[in-house]
Protein backbone atom coordinates (compact mmCIF):
# COMPACT_ATOMS: atom_id res chain seq x y z
CA UNK A 1 0.00 0.00 0.00
CA UNK A 2 1.44 3.30 -1.08
CA UNK A 3 0.83 6.43 1.05
CA UNK A 4 2.62 8.88 -1.20
CA UNK A 5 0.79 11.90 -2.61
CA UNK A 6 -0.55 11.66 -6.12
CA UNK A 7 1.63 12.93 -8.91
CA UNK A 8 -1.09 15.16 -10.36
CA UNK A 9 -1.02 18.77 -9.19
CA UNK A 10 -4.12 20.20 -7.48
CA UNK A 11 -6.42 22.05 -9.80
CA UNK A 12 -6.77 25.75 -9.12
CA UNK A 13 -10.25 27.20 -9.78
CA UNK A 14 -8.74 30.00 -11.86
CA UNK A 15 -6.15 27.85 -13.64
CA UNK A 16 -7.37 28.64 -17.11
CA UNK A 17 -5.92 31.89 -18.49
CA UNK A 18 -9.27 33.12 -19.88
CA UNK A 19 -11.01 33.01 -16.45
CA UNK A 20 -10.88 35.92 -14.00
CA UNK A 21 -9.45 35.38 -10.52
CA UNK A 22 -12.10 34.57 -7.90
CA UNK A 23 -11.65 37.96 -6.22
CA UNK A 24 -12.68 39.81 -9.39
CA UNK A 25 -15.38 37.42 -10.55
CA UNK A 26 -18.87 38.99 -10.19
CA UNK A 27 -20.46 35.58 -9.68
CA UNK A 28 -18.50 35.23 -6.41
CA UNK A 29 -19.45 38.67 -5.02
CA UNK A 30 -21.26 39.00 -1.70
CA UNK A 31 -25.01 39.44 -2.06
CA UNK A 32 -25.70 42.65 -0.11
CA UNK A 33 -29.41 41.95 0.50
CA UNK A 34 -28.78 38.52 1.98
CA UNK A 35 -25.87 39.79 4.02
CA UNK A 36 -27.84 42.77 5.33
CA UNK A 37 -30.79 40.57 6.25
CA UNK A 38 -28.51 38.08 7.99
CA UNK A 39 -26.86 40.87 10.01
CA UNK A 40 -30.16 42.51 10.97
CA UNK A 41 -31.78 39.21 11.95
CA UNK A 42 -28.68 38.20 13.90
CA UNK A 43 -28.72 41.53 15.72
CA UNK A 44 -32.39 41.14 16.61
CA UNK A 45 -31.82 37.59 17.84
CA UNK A 46 -28.87 38.68 19.98
CA UNK A 47 -30.84 41.62 21.41
CA UNK A 48 -33.91 39.50 22.25
CA UNK A 49 -31.73 36.79 23.78
CA UNK A 50 -29.86 39.29 25.95
CA UNK A 51 -33.16 40.91 27.01
CA UNK A 52 -34.60 37.53 28.03
CA UNK A 53 -31.42 36.52 29.86
CA UNK A 54 -31.37 39.83 31.73
CA UNK A 55 -34.93 39.38 32.96
CA UNK A 56 -34.34 35.74 33.87
CA UNK A 57 -31.20 36.70 35.78
CA UNK A 58 -32.95 39.49 37.72
CA UNK A 59 -35.85 37.14 38.54
CA UNK A 60 -33.45 34.48 39.85
CA UNK A 61 -31.50 37.03 41.89
CA UNK A 62 -34.74 38.40 43.38
CA UNK A 63 -35.97 34.92 44.29
CA UNK A 64 -32.64 33.95 45.87
CA UNK A 65 -32.56 37.17 47.88
CA UNK A 66 -36.17 36.74 49.03
CA UNK A 67 -35.47 33.12 49.95
CA UNK A 68 -32.51 34.14 52.10
CA UNK A 69 -34.63 36.75 53.86
CA UNK A 70 -37.42 34.22 54.51
CA UNK A 71 -35.00 31.57 55.79
CA UNK A 72 -32.90 33.91 57.92
CA UNK A 73 -33.33 33.45 61.65
CA UNK A 74 -35.35 36.24 63.17
CA UNK A 75 -33.58 36.38 66.53
CA UNK A 76 -33.67 40.14 66.76
CA UNK A 77 -37.33 40.21 65.78
CA UNK A 78 -38.19 37.59 68.39
CA UNK A 79 -36.21 39.44 71.06
CA UNK A 80 -37.88 42.72 70.15
CA UNK A 81 -41.37 41.17 70.28
CA UNK A 82 -40.65 39.62 73.67
CA UNK A 83 -39.36 42.95 75.01
CA UNK A 84 -42.35 44.87 73.65
CA UNK A 85 -44.81 42.34 75.05
CA UNK A 86 -43.28 42.70 78.51
CA UNK A 87 -43.37 46.49 78.21
CA UNK A 88 -47.01 46.51 77.11
CA UNK A 89 -48.23 44.20 79.85
CA UNK A 90 -49.66 45.66 83.00
CA UNK A 91 -47.12 45.68 85.75
CA UNK A 92 -46.09 47.10 89.05
CA UNK A 93 -43.88 50.11 89.61
CA UNK A 94 -40.19 49.45 89.12
CA UNK A 95 -36.99 51.49 89.22
CA UNK A 96 -38.10 55.04 88.54
CA UNK A 97 -41.01 53.94 86.40
CA UNK A 98 -44.62 54.28 87.46
CA UNK A 99 -46.92 51.31 87.48
CA UNK A 100 -47.95 50.33 83.98
CA UNK A 101 -51.50 49.68 82.98
CA UNK A 102 -52.59 47.38 80.19
CA UNK A 103 -53.50 48.76 76.78
CA UNK A 104 -57.16 47.96 77.33
CA UNK A 105 -57.17 49.87 80.65
CA UNK A 106 -55.47 52.85 79.00
CA UNK A 107 -58.07 52.91 76.20
CA UNK A 108 -60.92 52.71 78.71
CA UNK A 109 -59.42 55.59 80.71
CA UNK A 110 -59.08 57.71 77.58
CA UNK A 111 -62.69 56.98 76.57
CA UNK A 112 -63.93 58.18 79.99
CA UNK A 113 -62.37 61.62 79.52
Amino acid sequence: MDTATPAQPAEHPAAAPEEKPIGLDPSHDIDSLKTSLALVISGVVVFVTMWLLYHMFTFVIFEVREGKVREAPALQLDQLRTYEETMLEAGEASEGMPARMSIEDAIQEMLRK
